[in-house]
């Protein structure tokens, strides 16, 4: 096979990439090797940003206190492996408290109004894709993978040995059965964080109150 003489079968292929990971199969067929991929949270991670004061003549200075979580479109963020620099569309900066421990991210925007008010549409979350496993009784807010491999922003609920899919904005989103039952398959993340502008979302109409309170 490595010389070329013998065409490897698929059942041969099939053995070395379950129980063989480090023989590249693409050298093997192609005498090529495959190219190396860096992972876009392995760069993120080494990305300093710098501030820049908004009074002229401020002198600029790195900031290490801030993490850089690579933006992913929903379907780069609903796969299985590492977050591939080229599908990154840009850096969302957290400052580093707020994620503790926390390396494995991925930010997401949000699309539609399915879990408004608590996530509004065009708002920005971070998924920390280590927690995949709900525990107890409260339900977190989730990044799911659907059936097709896009991502979606829901709670999971357990009942009956069976997992319902909740949008916080139920009127108009009822719950949905899970399409596995598998959390390794279904679940992405936790959402650990939001970001969202207030000017995109001036809140509820509250009523006319007279100016005075005298009245």
């Amino acid at each position: 096979m490595e010389s070329g003489q013998v065409p490897p079968s698929p059942e041969v292929l099939y053995y070395l990439s379950r129980h063989h990971p480090q023989v590249d199969v693409r050298e093997l067929l192609c005498g090529e090797p495959t190219p190396s991929r860096v992972d876009a949270i392995d760069i993120a991670a080494h990305v300093k940003p710098v501030i820049r004061p908004l009074s002229a003549g401020g002198k600029e200075a790195a900031a290490d206190d801030y993490f850089a979580v690579p933006l992913v479109e929903g379907r780069a963020a609903a796969g299985f492996g590492g977050v591939v620099w080229d599908k990154v569309k840009s850096l969302v900066w957290v400052y580093r408290p707020e994620l503790g421990r926390r390396r494995n991210l991925v930010a997401v925007r949000v699309a539609g109004d399915s879990m408004k008010p608590t996530v509004p549409d065009g708002s920005i979350v971070i998924v920390d894709r280590d927690q995949w496993m709900p525990e107890g009784k409260r339900r977190f807010v989730w990044a799911l993978r659907t059936a097709e491999g896009d991502t979606v922003i829901k709670r999971l609920h357990k009942v009956n040995g069976s997992l319902l899919i909740l949008s916080d904005n139920f009127m108009d989103y009822p719950p949905e059965p899970a399409w596995t039952a598998e959390l390794g398959k279904l679940v992405i993340g936790k959402v650990i964080w939001m970001w969202h502008s207030l000017e995109s979302h001036p809140g509820p109409a509250w009523p006319s109150w007279p100016l005075s309170h005298e009245e």
